[in-house]
């Protein structure tokens, strides 16, 4: 008895079968099996031709893009906290404008160091005016309170009249490690 591979012959005759149908049922209504063969390719044991996944691909993006999109539906925006100054002080950067003859041209750019508590964290930030004649704020006192949101790297600070005042975090640490800064002598008169 001859060997069959892949098979038994009831089923190879069963599969050519189909096949001579399927190529006359197509010849009939004017198509021949040629022009429709790449359509009706079967993707794996699902049997999905090509026109049923590309319908889901849109779906499948679709999907993709709500579930990146759904965090950020929920996100909440930081609220504005209360902090105490502890702290401010005005300084000083020198910088270099140019250099006439081996000599350089400087320029002090002012800065104010301001120590923030807020909660039980102590911020300790740099506020630098727009302008080198500017001033800080009055309401930027030793012990009062200001409303801002707190960040890793920046404290935005609530203004009367203007949006937010960005200071820039220079360094934080809890509140129980702070001292406070050796005051001056008030001068002899």
């Amino acid at each position: 008895m001859p060997q069959h591979f892949g098979g038994s012959v009831g089923s190879q005759i069963h599969e050519t079968t189909k096949a001579t149908k399927l190529h006359k049922g197509l010849n009939a209504k004017g198509l021949s099996s040629f022009s429709f063969v790449p359509f009706v390719v079967k993707f794996g044991h699902h049997g999905c031709s090509i026109l049923d996944a590309m319908k889901r691909i849109p779906v499948r993006i679709g999907l993709l893009l709500f579930l990146v999109t759904f965090p950020a539906l929920f996100a909440v925006e930081k609220q504005y906290e209360t902090g105490k100054i502890l702290d401010v002080q005005q300084k000083a950067r020198t910088r270099t404008l140019y250099y006439l003859v081996n000599t350089p041209v400087t320029r002090d750019d002012p800065y104010y160091e301001l120590t923030v508590q807020v909660r039980d964290t102590v911020y300790v930030a740099e506020y630098t005016p727009r302008h080198s004649a500017d001033t800080l704020p009055d309401d930027w006192r030793t012990g009062t309170e200001i409303q801002l949101k707190a960040d890793k790297r920046h404290l935005l600070v609530k203004r009367p009249g203007e949006a937010q005042a960005d200071l820039v975090v220079v360094k934080h640490m809890p509140a129980a490690s702070w001292k406070a800064p050796p005051q001056d002598p008030p001068a002899e008169k």
